[in-house]
């Protein structure tokens, strides 16, 4: 009796150890991306309705388009988004579709990104499953699953913006080409990473492979009932920091 509690109590533990041993094998985090740019009609013909109203959303909004990209990242994954200005505010608009070509698996969401003086950037999104990377100082990655449509996302990153606005600057990214905008979060999510010791300096292909510690730190992030928790504890992050601002208004 006591070995069989032992091994139920030990099994979970290989298994978790076999996993991050096959992610640190073969998971790497990008640096950058090599986007390229898409016709936007294109694009948004052969994506669903819901990232074709997305887009409806963010032009109903006052948002203009600034470009169609692909990219093909690591793993399998294939991403195509719209990048949106706004001629009013600094904070850009983005439209998303991440493609797991292997299961076949399509995950869409938007958000709205502002970076400010002091190093600091904000993103507020509603994308529905948790992140993959670990909390990055400096960076806000909020998370609204619940505000599917764009016009409440959009009033709760300004809300969130102005509460920051009375420490801080806003930088303004119209002012910068797309692509390199994008490759520069990138880099600094990479770079973030890779001073924690999950990663590895970035390969000739612009590629950080995982140290061993970056994949123990990230495997059960990918585990159904684990990503799910995570999820929920982002919301609830993200919810008292909307409260707090609404507070300090």
């Amino acid at each position: 009796m006591q070995t069989i509690l032992i091994t139920l109590l030990i099994a979970p533990f290989i298994f978790y150890l076999l996993v991050s041993f096959l992610i640190y094998h073969k998971g790497k985090v990008p640096a950058r991306l090599n986007f390229i740019q898409e016709n936007e009609a294109d694009l948004l013909a052969r994506n669903s309705e819901r990232f074709v109203r997305y887009h409806q959303e963010m032009l109903g909004l006052g948002f203009q388009t600034a470009g169609a990209f692909s990219a093909d990242a690591i793993d399998n994954i294939h991403n195509e988004l719209l990048i949106y200005h706004h001629p009013d505010y600094f904070a850009v608009g983005m439209v998303v579709s991440i493609q797991q070509t292997q299961i076949n698996e399509v995950w869409e969401y938007a958000d709205f990104s502002e970076c400010f003086t002091n190093g600091t950037r904000l993103t507020v999104g509603n994308p529905q499953k948790a992140p993959g990377y670990p909390a990055i100082p400096l960076f806000y990655c909020l998370q609204f699953p619940e505000q599917q449509m764009l016009a409440e996302l959009w009033a709760s990153q300004r809300l969130i913006s102005q509460y920051f606005h009375q420490t801080r600057h806003s930088i303004d990214l119209r002012k910068k080409n797309p692509i390199d905008a994008m490759n520069e979060h990138i880099a600094f999510e990479a770079a973030a990473l890779q001073k924690r010791g999950y990663v590895r300096q970035a390969n000739a292909d612009g590629e950080c492979p995982l140290t061993f510690w970056g994949a123990l730190n990230m495997t059960w992030r990918y585990l159904p009932v684990l990503s799910k928790l995570l999820l929920r504890y982002r919301c609830r992050v993200s919810k008292k920091l909307l409260i707090e601002a609404y507070q300090n208004q």
